[in-house]
């Protein structure tokens, strides 16, 4: 079955209703961006550990066309460094059309590296001797930041070498400048290449990826930039990347991007994700009407804008154990612990700590979403996490509500800084679709071993057992139960809800066995909710080391639900254990066994804590 995963429905969502725009038209003015189809759309996040997230038409390729000049001004910057990049194009924005044939007066120079003056000037800079070396460069600068070998389509090359006479005027006012290196023949040819590389929309997601990484791919994980040259990249893609439309793209969508005259877009949310959208036609800009529309909607859906204010920058951190090592602090007989030291990594805790971000949502909701899809039952343990974003608030609720079409349940812990889930709740205060909130972790991982030993277990009777069903007298022949029975003479006492058995430092006169219901051992508290520290169910006991120090209750003992408990004074016990040692000596080796067993699960909660 499908499961709910992150962005998909929201991707879907904005593939629907930018779908429905008709305006815009195809390029025309090279003749082979004239065949494409105008109906197509794609929309991709990438993520920086490379999950790729994709509705509509991902897989067209087209050409790059402009798109690739944040890209050949990464491998100037990394060949020359910024200063000597800087004699040759400039960092400006220009109010000119993206093809106008003007330099700089005061500096000479192209305005900035993405109008064709710049992007000519930085096609001449790839490394190589030779012609081809140098095309080889620029292939491989491209493929580097798609993580996959790249290729050329031939007709765009030729359309475009054919009919480029503006841009071989600015090649040549480039050359006059001082602004050109090698011949313009030799840069235009680098140049006409370079826009002329096929990609699809799944690679341009990858290639703004990459740059919102610092420059190392998510998918092959190599350097495709010094991570240096990455912040003047970015920010020459928020001033100049959308033709005459960057000013309102920056201040509505307020992300490095870049578009192309094929029909692409790609945008940059630093540290986070990359995006990428397509569809051919054009407005007035040169922009993608369609795809410029999908990335605005995104950026305003998830808070993606660079200036919004984030939450306050604590770092947050990810664990994840099985129920297998973490167990709730019920006391579980032994087949129910068999039952969960086989079966209990059925259960998947992720913790967060710190502040949850949108791209860290993403991949806990993406282990989630895995974890769901083998059967697995998941408990997110937000207690210690102190705040959201909103985008990862409307992840989070766009996923709760997709578990709810889907029939799935996760169950969160309620965080210990208050207000963290305000903006997730709905107008009654509950949370979206199948996320269950529990107060703590213990109360949830209870739940969930719950549900394993359902599967596992065939259900037990309700009816009262018996007292010597009870672990503290396991192993004791028939004939000497007996007599214990006669010489103890157990009472068995009869608990509502909420009824107190025993109170700490009461003095300690009684072992009690647990016959039916459950009870709760916790620590009471002068203000606030007491603290469980163990609940028991039939045939569990306490007060069983007053058998050994006599000392004073230790902890409050309740009814959970509706109970039954036999209570065995303990000075009865001491009389017959004088005259029947071997009886003695089992049960102590009985307590030593089930304190043996409990410490050994510490241990493993403890190791897998670290």
């Amino acid at each position: 079955m499908l499961l709910a995963q992150p962005f998909i429905e929201s991707l879907r969502t904005i593939h629907a209703r930018v779908g429905a725009l008709e305006e815009g038209t195809v390029a025309t003015y090279i003749p082979e961006l004239a065949k494409a189809n105008p109906d197509h759309l794609a929309i991709v996040i990438a993520t920086l550990d490379g999950e790729v997230y994709a509705v509509g038409d991902s897989d067209v390729e087209f050409t790059i066309q402009s798109i690739s000049k944040p890209f050949a001004y990464a491998a100037a910057l990394d060949r020359f460094g910024r200063e000597e990049t800087l004699t040759r194009v400039g960092v400006e924005p220009t109010g000119d059309a993206f093809n106008a044939i003007v330099l700089d007066e005061e500096n000479r120079r192209p305005f900035n590296p993405m109008v064709n003056a710049g992007a000519i000037a930085v096609s001449a800079l790839y490394a190589g001797e030779t012609q081809e070396a140098r095309n080889e460069a620029m292939m491989a600068t491209l493929s580097g930041f798609a993580g996959r070998r790249l290729a050329m389509d031939e007709s765009v090359f030729h359309s475009e070498n054919q009919t480029g006479h503006r841009n071989r005027a600015i090649a040549y006012l480039l050359l006059n400048s001082g602004m050109l290196v090698g011949e313009p023949a030799a840069a235009l040819d680098t140049y006409f290449r370079q826009c002329s590389v096929l990609v699809n929309t799944r690679d341009l997601a990858m290639m703004a990826a990459t740059l919102a990484n610092g420059g190392i791919n998510p998918l092959s994980r190599e350097r495709a930039v010094k991570v240096e040259s990455v912040p003047d990249v970015l920010t020459v893609m928020l001033t100049c990347g959308m033709y005459d439309y960057a000013g309102q793209w920056a201040f509505e969508a307020g992300l490095p991007a870049k578009s192309g005259v094929a029909g692409g877009v790609l945008a940059v949310v630093p540290g986070q994700f990359g995006i990428a959208a397509y569809s051919p036609r054009l407005d007035r800009f040169g922009n993608s009407v369609r795809a410029v529309a999908a990335c605005r909607e995104l950026s305003a859906m998830f808070s993606f804008h660079s200036f919004r204010q984030r939450i306050g920058g604590n770092g947050l951190r990810t664990r994840e154990w099985n129920g297998g090592d973490v167990r709730s602090r019920r006391w579980r007989p032994v087949p129910e612990r068999a039952a969960l030291d086989g079966d209990g990594d059925r259960i998947l805790v992720v913790e967060a700590r710190g502040d949850l971000t949108i791209a860290i949502a993403d991949r806990i909701l993406r282990r989630v979403h895995a974890a769901l899809a083998q059967g697995r039952l998941v408990i997110i343990d937000m207690k210690s996490v102190t705040g959201m974003d909103a985008g990862s608030a409307r992840l989070l609720t766009e996923f709760g509500t997709a578990l709810a079409v889907m029939d799935e349940t996760v169950m969160l812990t309620e965080p210990i800084e208050a207000g963290v889930f305000d903006l997730l709740r709905g107008p009654e205060g509950d949370l979206p679709g199948r996320f269950l909130v529990e107060q703590s972790l213990d109360q949830a991982l209870e739940i969930a071993e719950d549900r394993v030993l359902r599967s596992n277990l065939s259900p037990g009777s309700d009816a009262p057992l018996p007292v010597e069903s009870a672990t503290l007298f396991s192993g004791i022949a028939e004939d000497d139960m007996s007599a214990l029975v006669a010489a103890v003479r157990p009472e068995a006492r009869t608990y509502a809800i909420g009824d107190g058995i025993v109170r700490q430092g009461e003095h300690t006169d009684a072992i009690f066995v647990v016959a039916a219901g459950m009870v709760t051992v916790q620590l009471p508290s002068r203000i606030g909710t007491p603290t469980r520290v163990t609940s028991l169910g039939p045939s569990a006991i306490f007060g069983e080391m007053g058998l050994i120090d006599g000392a004073p209750r230790s902890a409050d003992i309740v009814a959970e639900t509706e109970a039954i408990c036999w209570r065995l004074p303990i000075d009865r016990m001491r009389a017959f254990f004088e005259e029947h040692p071997r009886v003695m000596n089992q049960i102590l080796a009985n307590l030593v066994g089930d304190l043996s067993d409990r410490l050994r699960q510490s241990n493993r909660m403890v190791m897998s804590l670290r």
